[in-house]
């Protein structure tokens, strides 16, 4: 199972060098957006938190490109919490 979670901040560097240290891991510049930041815990799971700088929507560009060179509609950016269960 991958974990993959992607939260807004407004320090993200700040943010993902916290997340990479609670983890174990450490904290990488995330090229898609400029600002943003990827905590990463080395683990066999490939477990990656993107923390994304906070943005106004009001103030953002009605579309941005996507890494694959294709605009999409720009959303505002939501955290989505991860949780891992065991079955066993």
């Amino acid at each position: 199972m991958t974990h993959h979670v992607s939260m807004p901040a407004r320090e993200p560097r700040h943010v993902a060098e916290v997340l990479g240290e609670l983890m174990g891991g450490k904290c990488h510049p995330f090229g898609p957006l400029e600002g943003a930041f990827m905590a990463t815990s080395g683990d066999a799971r490939g477990t990656m938190i993107e923390v994304y700088p906070v943005c106004d929507p009001s103030r953002a560009p009605a579309r941005q490109p996507t890494t694959a060179g294709v605009q999409r509609d720009r959303k505002p950016l939501v955290g989505v919490p991860a949780v891992a269960r065991s079955t066993g």
